[in-house]
């Protein structure tokens, strides 16, 4: 392997996950309602995988109210991932 192209590589895997901004997920810990930086589908589930909610992000946030107190995945289309924590 020529060591350009080892380096080419490394440099492009870095340089993707560098660009790639996080899911922001608040507040967190949360009481019952969270918003998501994210405009379109997300995907709540518990840490088993059970989805707690599936359905557009809004200005009014999602109502997390009815689920069980405890640590959550919130996923959104581009496949980012956020833990939510509720009280």
């Amino acid at each position: 392997f020529p060591s350009h192209d080892i380096h080419t590589l490394v440099s492009d895997v870095t340089e993707s996950t560098i660009n790639e901004s996080p899911l922001l997920v608040y507040p967190n810990p949360a009481t019952g309602r969270i918003f998501v930086q994210s405009a379109g589908e997300i995907v709540v589930t518990d840490m088993v995988g059970k989805i707690i909610y599936n359905g557009l992000s809004s200005d009014q946030g999602i109502d997390l109210s009815d689920a069980p107190k405890g640590v959550y995945l919130v996923k959104d289309r581009q496949g980012r991932t956020a833990k939510v924590v509720l009280k």
